[in-house]
């Protein structure tokens, strides 16, 4: 539900489990949202890196459900922590994409000489 919230679906059943989030259009800050959300809604503390480490909502829900909140997995199966290194490469180059975008978006007022606001018209 709080992932359906933050992608801005009407329900979670628009949500494909296996997809994965940034392919669904989520941001790194819209992962930040996600990781409040949760964490509200589950009162435990949660990585800020949450859904780099799990990306998908499956992966996600399995974290959550056999390490946030302790709750017992189907018999003899473990939970799968790995996350293939080509994925983990893509999540990476994505978060670095939106962080230069946030980071330029921060020093274009710095290098225009002025504060925000000023020098506009309207």
């Amino acid at each position: 539900m709080e992932t359906a919230i933050v992608l801005g679906a009407a329900s979670a059943d628009e949500l494909s489990a296996r997809i994965g989030f940034f392919d669904l259009g989520m941001s790194s800050i819209t992962a930040l949202e996600l990781k409040v959300r949760l964490e509200r809604r589950f009162g435990c503390a949660l990585p800020n890196t949450l859904a780099f480490e799990y990306p998908t909502p499956e992966a996600l829900s399995r974290y959550l459900a056999a390490e946030a909140l302790d709750l017992p997995g189907p018999a003899g199966e473990e939970p799968d922590h790995d996350v293939q290194e080509s994925e983990d490469d893509e999540l990476l180059a994505r978060f670095d994409e939106e962080m230069a975008a946030v980071d330029s978006l921060i020093q274009a007022p710095a290098r225009q000489g002025t504060p925000r606001g000023e020098g506009r018209s309207r």
